[in-house]
């Protein structure tokens, strides 16, 4: 999970999913490479809506 304190609100959630969904699969790429194991899950925590969204 990352948080992000971006200005969010129901209008943008999407928009900001979009702009660190590359970040969170590269974390997720990286953890796989050095753990052999897979990443089940990837969460963003949204500070402006207290709200996770996960993919």
């Amino acid at each position: 999970m990352d948080y992000k304190t971006d200005f969010v609100n129901e209008e943008n959630i999407n928009q900001i999913i979009e702009k660190y969904k590359k970040q969170l699969d590269l974390y997720a790429d990286i953890i796989e490479t050095l753990t052999g194991k897979s990443v089940k899950e990837k969460c963003i925590y949204l500070f402006g809506v207290d709200e996770a969204v996960c993919y």
